[in-house]
């Protein structure tokens, strides 16, 4: 599609940070916005070399509460007067309160002994940068016409975060879901291949789902090139993979560790590093940057004891 525009931002050394741009003939919908210095390091730029003049209408969608998804909005918002941001409720009060996204969602597993460091919440403080308050909060399905560029579709993705929002071309030729489904990991910002993160199981194994059944074109994510036909299909296979390799992996560790309480001193740093231990598969990572992965895990184990 002729209309849609992306522009590549960089993390760090290396990691890309997509932002997509549909130009519709009555409005633009900006979908992300990466972090505090995108727009100004490379949207703009980007928008000046093809001598693109955005509307007097713009649309911004945030897909998910994480830095390199908003921390871009505020520049955005004052560029471009009038900008609607959108973002799923589950989601927007993070979005709009740091203290808060810090505490919940990078530094939510300090009182089980991982602290993360200072010098790294002072990173992602930085870009995040004001943070952004949505002007409209989705709750289910929402359907967005901008004007000779189709219609779209706002569908709820959750597991990731528990308000990630995919953003679906209508005939369902291409869409652009964020961090929704993550494969085996992502590369950080130095080349390394950090493991899937998730927050929920059954709701990001729901999300996996909901995208296959949608047999989109092109999937869009923020940190991967372009996914279409058999690498699609074999990119959403390996999501659902990595889920229950890990899931089993957590199920073993706990086994083997049988006798501690779940929330006992050291419990998750040790599942972690036994996880991380027996799939190998991130050997440049830390092994609790698998601890939000292996909670989800932990609190499906606990519901079914608890059931059984």
């Amino acid at each position: 599609m002729t209309d849609i525009l992306i522009v590549e931002g960089r993390i760090g050394a290396v990691k890309p940070v997509r932002i997509a741009i549909v130009r519709g003939t009555e409005a633009w919908l900006w979908i992300d916005a990466g972090i505090a210095g995108t727009p100004r390091e490379f949207v703009f730029p980007e928008l000046h070399r093809l001598g693109l003049t955005p509307p007097t209408r713009n649309l911004l969608v945030v897909t998910h509460c994480d830095v390199d998804h908003f921390g871009g909005a505020a520049e955005l918002q004052a560029a471009l007067p009038g900008l609607v941001v959108v973002a799923h409720h589950a989601d927007a009060d993070l979005i709009a309160n740091l203290d808060r996204l810090v505490s919940a969602r990078y530094d939510r597993f300090r009182h089980d002994g991982l602290n993360v460091p200072e010098a790294r919440l002072a990173q992602l403080r930085t870009r995040a940068g004001s943070g952004v308050t949505a002007h409209v909060l989705v709750d289910g399905p929402m359907s967005v016409d901008i004007g000779g560029a189709g219609s779209w579709e706002l569908v709820e993705v959750p597991g990731h975060s528990a308000g990630h929002l995919a953003v679906v071309a209508s005939d369902r030729s291409v869409a652009f879901a964020g961090d929704a489904v993550m494969g085996w990991g992502v590369r950080d910002g130095d080349g390394n291949l950090q493991p899937p993160h998730y927050v929920d199981v059954a709701a990001y194994v729901g999300s996996i789902a909901t995208l296959e059944r949608m047999s989109i074109g092109i999937l869009q994510l923020s940190h991967e090139e372009p996914l279409a036909g058999d690498a699609l299909v074999e990119f959403f296979a390996d999501s659902r993979r990595a889920v229950i390799e890990i899931g089993a992996a957590v199920d073993r560790a706990v086994d083997a560790a049988a006798g501690a309480g779940i929330n006992s001193a050291g419990r998750l740093r040790r599942i972690c590093e036994a996880v991380h231990r027996e799939l190998g598969r991130w050997p440049d990572a830390p092994a609790t940057a698998l601890a939000d992965a292996v909670m989800a895990h932990l609190a499906v184990r606990s519901r079914r004891l608890v059931t059984a």
